[in-house]
């Protein structure tokens, strides 16, 4: 019987006094466990907070590099098309002041070779001369008499005794002279004149002029695929002819006039534009158009007192600028 109240003692639960130290028992478990899901929890917080902050970090640097990108070219991009739109007029300027040169050679020997032939003053007329014009590449020929009655090759007369080239002749000059009014078409026209001698004597003045259609054809360039705009201009700025109307500025009178236009942002002040015009010093500038920002430079031909000014349109430096960002942003 004392064997059978031993395995009864043994086989029994917990008593009472031991009911509450293992409760405390498991409820620190319970905590413990739970101490430890907050901690790996909030481990975890930590972990994508940290992978946020070097996503965004790394956003950043890729935006900053990009916005870097885009300034240097852009910087790359003027740099290149200034030197390409320099290079540019100065082979076009060297090409018109060696037309320039020959068109007044050219009015020269047709002179010489007319005068050679007249056996009197009065014998002087547009019919002898009419001829020879044929084989040159002038618009048109005029001859001026003493008076300052004014014929040309295809039948017309006009007064031009107050015209600064017939008075210039007559004093025995030779040069070239624009207008905006010629005296025959009232457009803008370059003129080559030079005195008609007999035995020594300046019996009239004999002429050779483009008209503005003939002068936007010779002045027409494009670059890159696109049309640009050519200015020949006077000392003072004033347009004596032009390669047409395009995207610069519309149609330009003068060439201070692109410079002025609203917006523009020069490092060149319209002052040293225009000292460098009446100096014939190479001067490159900003303007402003509706296309954007475009660039300008101008030269001095080379024997005359004329400036050769070109453009670089808006568009062409956009365009390239966008290719070029948008290969930057591939890239990225």
């Amino acid at each position: 019987p004392g064997g059978r109240l031993h395995r009864h003692h043994l086989e029994r639960g917990p008593s009472r006094s031991e009911a509450p130290w293992r409760a405390r028992r498991l409820r620190g478990f319970v905590v413990d466990v739970e101490k430890e899901r907050n901690a790996m929890t909030e481990t975890d917080n930590k972990v994508r907070r940290g992978r946020i902050l070097i996503a965004l970090a790394a956003l950043v640097v890729v935006v900053a590099a990009f916005f870097i990108f885009v300034t240097m070219n852009s910087e790359r991009v003027s740099t290149q098309n200034a030197q390409y739109l320099e290079g540019s007029t100065q082979q076009s300027a060297r090409r018109i002041s060696e037309w320039m040169t020959d068109s007044q050679t050219e009015v020269r020997l047709l002179t010489s070779l007319y005068e050679s032939s007249l056996t009197s003053a009065e014998e002087a007329s547009i019919d002898g001369i009419r001829d020879l014009a044929a084989y040159t590449k002038f618009s048109y020929v005029t001859f001026s008499d003493v008076s300052g009655m004014t014929y040309d090759d295809r039948g017309r007369s006009e007064d031009a005794s107050e015209r600064d080239y017939f008075v210039r002749g007559m004093e025995g000059e030779s040069g070239v002279y624009a207008t905006d009014n010629s005296l025959f078409y009232d457009d803008l026209s370059v003129i080559f004149y030079t005195p008609l001698r007999y035995n020594g004597e300046v019996i009239g003045v004999v002429a050779g002029a483009y008209r503005e259609d003939a002068m936007e054809g010779f002045l027409a360039t494009n670059i890159f695929g696109e049309k640009t705009s050519t200015f020949l201009c006077s000392s003072d700025g004033v347009v004596v002819a032009h390669s047409g109307v395009s995207e610069a500025a519309g149609e330009v009178k003068n060439a201070f006039d692109i410079y002025t236009k609203e917006g523009t942002a020069s490092e060149v002040t319209r002052a040293q534009l225009e000292e460098a015009f009446r100096d014939g010093s190479s001067v490159a500038f900003d303007y402003q158009s509706d296309a954007g920002a475009g660039m300008a430079y101008a030269m001095q031909l080379e024997g005359y007192d004329w400036m050769l000014m070109r453009t670089f349109p808006a568009s062409i430096t956009e365009g390239m600028q966008a290719r070029a960002n948008l290969a930057g942003l591939v890239l990225v």
